[in-house]
């Protein structure tokens, strides 16, 4: 393992490695800190979050939270739930508790996500995000304008927005895959921060939220980069 005053500068170039083989000196060479537990409404503010007379959240909690652990063991054939807005998730979520095989990870991320996104805009009169799958952000790092890209399993932005500027990113990994979620997330959210600031590079901060599935288990990361963190970056 290379100690941190063996790492490559400037820091940019980190991005150019495969955060495969990242370490903790990658990390600390990149100041990123971990912090767990932290609340819903330190992590996207309280303006994001639904208040608890909201009947549309009210309505898809319901839908969410409605079978039971029984009912996910054969949920493909349950006629209870043949209309259920969220069967195509269940059903994978099913597979994904009985089967050996672990390629479930994105399917069960997209189907989530694509179904929840449907289900928001069946119930609002217009939706302000969108998506897209199997997507990358691409962007030019200094010193020598080197091409930079990293990939996703999707991408969530703004329907109107013609800058594409990314909202949230997706990625997914088996259960079984030996990966360090936290050089993950650190790279889409770096990736994220860098691709919005060359597009507008006047903002003090930038905000990245990054949403994680590995197996079955669902996390949101979100950090926020300054101006003059991704300056000194780039």
């Amino acid at each position: 393992m290379a100690s941190s005053s063996e790492l490559p500068e400037p820091r940019s170039s980190l991005l150019l490695q495969s955060s495969k083989r990242w370490s903790i000196n990658h990390l600390k060479a990149l100041r990123v800190a971990q912090q767990l537990k932290v609340p819903a409404v330190k992590l996207v503010g309280p303006a994001y979050l639904p208040t608890d007379k909201d009947k549309i959240f009210q309505q898809l909690a319901e839908e969410i939270a409605q079978p039971t652990e029984a009912d996910l063991e054969d949920f493909k054939y349950n006629l209870c739930f043949r209309q259920h807005p969220f069967r195509p998730f269940f059903i994978e979520i099913s597979h994904a508790s009985w089967s050996d095989n672990t390629e479930y990870s994105s399917r069960i991320l997209w189907n989530f996500i694509e179904e929840l996104t449907y289900s928001v805009e069946m119930k609002r009169t217009r939706i302000t995000w969108t998506y897209r799958r199997r997507s990358s952000m691409t962007f030019t790092i200094q010193p020598g304008g080197i091409k930079c890209a990293i990939s996703c399993e999707g991408i969530i932005h703004p329907v109107d927005c013609t800058k594409m500027l990314p909202i949230a990113t997706l990625i997914a990994w088996d259960s079984d895959y030996k990966i360090d979620p936290i050089a993950q997330q650190a790279l889409q959210i770096l990736g994220q921060g860098i691709t919005i600031y060359t597009q507008e590079p006047g903002r003090d901060s930038y905000k990245a939220f990054v949403l994680c599935m590995q197996g079955t288990y669902l996390q949101l990361a979100t950090a926020t980069l300054y101006r003059t963190y991704i300056e000194e970056l780039c």
